[in-house]
């Protein structure tokens, strides 16, 4: 029962965030990846329900107050800057067709890694047994569609949700570590992004009022 749990939070998380990468609303977004941040926070409640770890109820707590909070709410967040700037999305450089083909294709081939490729290089034996091997896969996809989130679109609010993504990515690899140990969440803790969230779209607010751009592909333009 408790793994059917935790195998519905993985599969929640990945289909938000699916749903971030290629919705162009950015209301709907931002909607989605609060879904997103939440079913994530959920997995360390699942967590030190399973371990006793009562620190991963506190790093449940931060994330619910930065990521689903502080964040998209915040003056300066997301929604923020998205009601004052710029309601849709700046085209992306790949189109909906081919992302969701690419976005298939990364999500499978980091399911299949960590299912069937790990045994040669997990660090740990536990690394090879349920749920860490679903949770290791889970975590490498989330990065990878992070990366490819920061490649491929080119709209300043998704540039910075990107980072956010390779974040909780980071965040998920570590909370599969040792989540017996207090440590884990408080490294969870201290990395949280929050600040450089701001201070991104800061920037982004700023150029968008001097130069009207939102196009994070002719930022190298206005050196000239």
């Amino acid at each position: 029962m408790d793994f059917d749990l935790i195998k519905d939070l993985y599969l929640g998380v990945l289909l938000t965030l699916v749903v971030v990468i290629l919705a162009r609303n950015l209301k709907v977004c931002i909607g989605f990846y609060i879904g997103h941040a939440f079913l994530l926070s959920c997995i360390y409640l699942w967590y030190a329900h399973q371990t006793g770890n009562l620190m991963m109820l506190l790093w449940f707590s931060t994330t619910v107050a930065s990521q689903i909070l502080l964040i998209p709410f915040a003056p300066g967040g997301f929604f923020y800057t998205v009601k004052r700037y710029q309601p849709r999305e700046t085209a992306p450089i790949i189109p909906f067709g081919l992302s969701i083909f690419f976005i298939a294709i990364l999500a499978a081939g980091s399911w299949g890694f960590f299912h069937y490729v790990i045994d040669f290089v997990a660090p740990k034996a536990e690394a090879l047994q349920e749920p860490s091997r679903s949770n290791l896969a889970v975590a490498f996809t989330v990065f990878s569609l992070g990366v490819y989130t920061l490649l491929t679109r080119r709209d300043t609010i998704k540039t910075v949700m990107a980072l956010c993504i390779l974040g909780n990515a980071i965040d998920l690899t570590l909370v599969d570590l040792t989540p017996e140990m207090a440590e884990t969440a408080v490294l969870g803790i201290l990395t949280d992004v929050i600040i450089s969230v701001f201070i991104l779209l800061y920037i982004g607010r700023m150029l968008y009022v001097r130069f009207g751009v939102t196009d994070t592909m002719k930022l190298s333009e206005l050196r000239y």
